[in-house]
């Protein structure tokens, strides 16, 4: 499969942040939750894809918000160097959509980010109009197309 993604850039200075909701930052036993995120409410996270969220957790900083102790919306910095912060694997429960917890936990991210760089970037599928708004309203502003390929790995930006 292929796919065109914008990556997006938001440089320091250019932020408009909107925070509404808190986020923190996960530690290991938060895994369940994390793993539990993109299921259905009536799917159980198996034992890999714990262990897989774990690892996750253990590597790079995942900030989560959480609603009556369900994990409903998270993110995560893909890269972290001087020159350039990543943001990625934003996610939010499609029942908790629509409400500004994604808006606040890239607001939250961007935040940290910008203490220690002046940069931050992000991929975003080109078809993903929601997202990229909700990007774009924070400061976020395209810079270059790339074409993602998937070789029946189901890996989908």
């Amino acid at each position: 499969a292929e796919y065109m993604v914008d990556f997006m850039l938001l440089e320091k200075g250019g932020e408009h942040l909107q925070i509404q909701h808190s986020a923190l930052l996960l530690n290991e036993d938060d895994a369940f939750a994390l793993a539990s995120l993109r299921k259905k409410p009536y799917e159980k996270p198996s034992p890999e894809d714990v262990e897989r969220a774990l690892e996750i957790i253990k590597e790079q900083p995942v900030y989560g918000i959480f609603v009556n102790s369900t994990l409903v919306s998270a993110a995560t910095f893909h890269v972290r160097l001087p020159e350039i912060w990543i943001i990625g694997g934003l996610y939010t429960k499609p029942e908790y959509r629509n409400r500004g917890y994604a808006t606040s936990i890239t607001s939250i991210m961007v935040k940290d980010a910008l203490k220690q760089t002046a940069l931050v970037g992000l991929y975003v599928r080109e078809d993903n109009s929601p997202a990229k708004h909700l990007y774009q309203k924070i400061g976020f502003k395209p810079h270059r197309k790339i074409k993602w390929l998937d070789y029946n790995t189901g890996l989908v930006p």
